[in-house]
């Protein structure tokens, strides 16, 4: 599979090899977790970064039928998706499932479009089968919701339409490893609708669409996993493409209006990681997100906002001014901001007058990420 041609896939020898290691996984005794990881890993560097077929058409590169590669390239990717599940059924473990996920990250991150297709494609392959094969006989919560819908959310406005699909069935999956005691059909059905208003020609068409699921799948989010969707929502901020970044800001904002009553013990380690990411963020429109969203928490908990804010020691750098600055002209009143500031400082104790906005804590996927590494 190693020596196959890299520019183009003109033979079903990666199909076949990873149907035969799909098989050779079954055989004892195992393979430890490197040598599985190694192998995936191998598989996703000779199979994710092939030219598109619409680029080797428009390239002239191709001399067989067009049809027959297209169909080579969905079998190889189907290929792939029975591989991980073959590997998760061997170590049917929510750990082994975030290690196969992190090596599809980078991918995902990719600034190349048919990479990030392929790899939102083969993220719902793997999603699908954690759900069918370790989330089916465990039932436990799965404490990666946060982290993974911040993750992928961005992308159902990525500039391919298959991407949009992709990302909205890797949503709908997501949605479905949440708490089965709940009545999930109505939220699945909506979702569902909505993947179908993805494939709009016009973005704005498509952005109010994948607002909508934020709405939807919102009210599903754990409180205590708030904070890993806002990191990895705010990498997405950073994307390449502008469509994504713009989504990104969309559903961070959709988020903390849908949850904002929940929120109020998340607080400063929310307004501590936006004011991490500020440096990272000098784009006006994606700065603007960042400081509006001080705004919609200030909404729901004014006092935590400003104690928050107040905790910074003195003399203020740019940045927590221009966060003072975004909370006076949104939507509170500088006279009930200027009230808030007054209990506050009439309540602390003369102890906690150094104290400073709380470190955000170490995350397992977005932490990793803050400035993602592209294939």
């Amino acid at each position: 599979m190693k020596e196959e041609p890299m520019d183009s896939l003109a033979s079903p020898v990666r199909l076949r090899a990873m149907l035969a290691i799909k098989h050779l996984s079954k055989v004892k005794p195992s393979l430890n977790l490197n040598e599985n990881r190694n192998i995936l890993d191998d598989c996703l560097k000779c199979l994710l970064p092939l030219p598109a077929v619409q680029q080797l058409r428009e390239e002239g590169e191709i001399s067989q039928d067009s049809v027959q590669i297209q169909a080579l390239h969905e079998l190889s990717m189907q290929a792939l998706g029975e591989l991980m599940r073959g590997l998760l059924e061997e170590d049917p473990t929510e750990n082994w499932f975030m290690e196969m996920f992190l090596l599809l990250e980078p991918w995902i991150f990719s600034d190349k479009e048919w990479k990030k297709d392929r790899a939102s494609q083969a993220s719902s392959q793997l999603l699908v089968a954690y759900r069918e094969t370790v989330y089916c006989r465990l039932q436990e919560p799965f404490e990666q919701f946060g982290s993974l819908l911040g993750l992928l959310a961005p992308y159902t406005c990525d500039s391919l339409a298959t991407s949009h699909l992709w990302a909205a069935d890797c949503i709908v999956c997501l949605l479905r490893l949440q708490d089965q005691s709940r009545t999930m059909d109505a939220a699945e059905k909506k979702l569902r609708g909505l993947r179908e208003e993805l494939k709009a020609a016009s973005p704005e068409a498509v952005l109010t669409s994948s607002s909508q699921m934020a709405k939807v799948i919102g009210k599903y989010l754990p409180s205590n996993q708030t904070l890993d969707f806002v990191g990895t929502i705010m990498d997405g901020m950073l994307s390449a493409s502008p469509t994504c970044a713009t989504a990104a800001g969309h559903w961070f904002h959709t988020i903390l209006r849908e949850n904002g009553d929940a929120l109020l013990d998340e607080v400063p380690d929310i307004l501590g990681t936006i004011f991490i990411r500020m440096p990272t963020m000098q784009e006006r429109s994606m700065r603007g997100f960042l400081l509006e969203g001080v705004g919609i928490l200030a909404v729901f908990h004014l006092e935590a906002v400003t104690s928050s804010l107040l905790a910074k020691p003195l003399p203020m750098d740019s940045d927590t001014s221009e966060l003072w600055r975004a909370l006076g002209g949104g939507m509170i009143s500088p006279p009930a901001i200027y009230s808030s500031c007054l209990r506050r400082r009439s309540s602390i104790q003369p102890a906690q007058k150094g104290a400073h906005l709380r470190a955000p804590q170490p995350r397992d996927l977005s932490q990793q990420h803050v400035h993602p590494w592209r294939c």
